[in-house]
């Protein structure tokens, strides 16, 4: 615990006692370093002991993340902090050396920490709205925001291919002609420090291998002993055998196991940002790459809404075609932490969860060749694993799934994939139009 990064050591010239300390301290370790060890970080535990110095309360619980070290007069002379306060992070507020916010020491407990995850297309992704109108207020109404994102830049084929303007979708203007995978990522960074959130792990690939995932080669292994004869992502996750329907669903099985794939790399990372800084998120917000926040998203106002609730999605309930009864809007949730690891591992969730069940559960609504769609096989994974769900109205989640095409040579913003709710319904752009009306033949 006490061979320390002597890179990165602040020291307190303030007090008279720290004044002394600290001569005496760095007179004895180069002593040590000429005589002894050109390592710095062997003899530093060694000079502590030399000076007598003890630490406070050994063995006892702290309500802190660092040693302390006193004196024999039992003044605090040394402080060792968690790793997470070096420069190697990505910012000084992963540093929790304690109880007190980092970056206003005395200012009472540092914020709540919420992260927000994005996985997708970098085409559809619209970054200005996410920082304006996400990170930013999140960090105005003091959380503490750090922002996991994976974005591919290779042109996938989308599950409603067929649809007239798939092909149109153009990435977001604020890029420029800067499009490399290095220009991306600086372009997001900036934009996402600027705001005050801390852009945790920003992942920008050509694409999605879903060979390198082993939870996805050993089930397409099993799809393949099981049926022999068909493509390995016909039946999993989504099942639909209708032959009109059979193809898309092979490629929205695989779009949904890239999506997935990718939030759970992301959520690794985060689990392993937990360990380093000692401390884990409260809140995390999952959303999909199209999504485009039309007004400031106020989390503390959606908590409100029913505070006892694991989870938050949207109702969806004013949408047409309706909702079934067995869906559960899947274009966004925020979650509790304790909660989180069921979406952030989801992969894993849908490889562990009986589909068959799900899909036999749907047979008498839809039919014997129809399963379970993404929403439902939501719904089924949330119920088996008693995560609580409240149902929100649009207003509380302020977005839609928008995309940018290019239309007779300008760009046009149109809803993908309309939302909307009965009960405190989200005020949209009178001038924006469903894609679908957009490109209507």
């Amino acid at each position: 615990r006490y061979l320390v990064d002597t890179g990165f050591i602040v020291w307190n010239f303030v007090s008279k006692g720290c004044r002394g300390f600290n001569s005496v301290f760095q007179c004895t370790m180069s002593d040590q370093l000429q005589c002894h060890s050109d390592r710095d970080q062997v003899p530093f535990p060694f000079v502590l002991g030399m000076m007598g110095l003890h630490q406070e309360n050994p063995g006892a619980q702290t309500s802190t993340n660092y040693l302390r070290l006193l004196d024999k007069n039992n003044a605090s002379r040394v402080h060792i902090t968690p790793s997470s306060c070096h420069w190697y992070f990505t910012a000084l507020g992963n540093c929790d050396a304690g109880t007190d916010n980092p970056l206003q020491p005395g200012k009472g407990p540092r914020p709540p920490k919420v992260a927000v995850m994005v996985a997708g297309s970098l085409k559809r992704f619209f970054v200005n709205s996410t920082a304006q109108l996400v990170l930013k207020p999140l960090v105005q109404q003091n959380y503490d925001v750090d922002l996991f994102l994976f974005l591919t830049v290779a042109k996938g084929v989308a599950y409603r291919q067929d649809l007239g303007y798939m092909d149109l979708i153009i990435p977001d203007p604020i890029f420029g002609s800067n499009l490399s995978n290095e220009g991306i990522k600086a372009t997001i960074e900036g934009l996402v420090r600027k705001v005050g959130a801390t852009p945790t792990q920003i992942l920008i690939r050509d694409k999605v291998d879903l060979e390198a995932s082993q939870l996805v080669r050993d089930k397409r292994m099993d799809s393949k002993a099981l049926f022999p004869n068909e493509h390995v992502d016909t039946r999993f996750p989504m099942l639909d055998l209708r032959p009109k329907a059979v193809t898309r669903t092979i490629i929205g099985n695989q779009n949904m196991l890239k999506l997935f794939y990718s939030l759970q790399l992301l959520w690794e990372s985060l689990v392993q940002n937990e360990k380093v800084v000692g401390k884990k998120y409260d809140y995390v917000l999952i959303v999909r790459d199209d999504t485009n926040w039309l007004q400031e998203f106020d989390l503390g106002r959606l908590v409100a809404f029913n505070q006892n609730a694991d989870a938050y999605m949207l109702s969806c309930d004013a949408r047409n075609p309706p909702m079934m009864p067995q869906e559960l809007n899947d274009h966004a949730v925020l979650i509790k932490r304790e909660k989180a690891d069921v979406m952030g591992r989801y992969l894993s969730s849908l490889i562990s969860a009986n589909l068959e069940d799900c899909h036999s559960s749907v047979h008498s609504v839809l039919g014997e060749l129809r399963g379970c769609n993404s929403e439902m096989i939501l719904r089924w994974i949330v119920e088996n694993n008693n995560i609580t769900v409240q149902d929100v109205p649009q207003s509380l989640m302020p977005m839609q799934r928008m995309v940018r095409v290019q239309k007779d040579g300008s760009m046009i913003e149109c809803f993908h994939k309309f939302c909307q709710s009965h009960e405190k319904p989200l005020m949209t752009p009178v001038s924006v139009q469903e894609c679908k009306e957009l490109f209507a033949a």
